[in-house]
């Protein structure tokens, strides 16, 4: 009985492992993901104060801050539009769709001279990612202007829009799942095959010798 329980588990666990490999591949690919990016910078004039609001500007806390985030929630009316989407129609607080907005954002600060910030978004709508990416860019510069005014200063700043969004796959998941799934599955798999095939099968019990036929009367 142990023969063939562990040559079934070692199909078992493997055949497990392929269909979690499909899913993954299915979800990697019918499930599209689009980023947009846009871009925030300085000109190369008034240093100092360039050098002053870059060092606000291109934190992520900052960019991130209820103060960038809380307009552009207002702007895209996306407290409705993700409620409906995700939550049955339930209007989200403004709180619950920042929150949901700061996970589905990128911040980077691209090499010197590039600019100051670049923002990306991450949607399965590419309307949206560009839409709430140059959203949040002007979110951005206007917050910087007021502490522009504040000091009566100029930077000049400018906003490089997102155009098109481009659809991105997910490889790092599909990766970690490989490593910590598949990849274990099929060793158990394996090694439960080989188990079973080393272990001795079981012998069948003998059978008793006939017995010669002889008339009741």
């Amino acid at each position: 009985m142990k023969h063939w329980t562990l040559i079934s588990a070692g199909w078992i666990v493997l055949a497990v492992a392929m269909l979690v490999l499909l899913y993954q591949l299915f979800v990697l690919w019918q499930l599209p993901v689009y980023s947009a990016s846009a871009l925030v910078g300085f000109d190369s004039g008034n240093p100092a104060r360039r050098a002053s609001l870059a060092s606000i500007g291109s934190r992520p806390s900052f960019v991130q801050s209820t103060n960038v985030l809380y307009p552009v929630c207002d702007s895209l009316d996306l407290s409705e539009e993700w409620g409906r989407r995700y939550y049955g129609g339930e209007r989200l607080t403004k709180k619950e769709t920042c929150e949901f907005l700061t996970r589905r954002i990128s911040i980077l600060n691209p090499k010197p001279g590039d600019g100051l910030v670049k923002i990306s978004c991450f949607s399965e709508k590419p309307d949206e990612a560009v839409a709430v990416a140059n959203a949040i860019a002007n979110s951005v510069t206007n917050q910087l202007s007021r502490s522009q005014q504040a000091t009566n200063s100029d930077a000049g700043m400018w906003v490089q829009y997102a155009s098109a969004a481009h659809r991105v796959y997910n490889w790092l998941h599909l990766v970690r799942d490989i490593l910590f799934m598949v990849i274990p599955s099929v060793i158990a798999g394996f090694l439960l095959l080989w188990w079973g095939h080393r272990s001795p099968s079981p012998i069948p019990a003998s059978l008793p010798p006939p017995q010669p036929f002889r008339p009741r009367y």
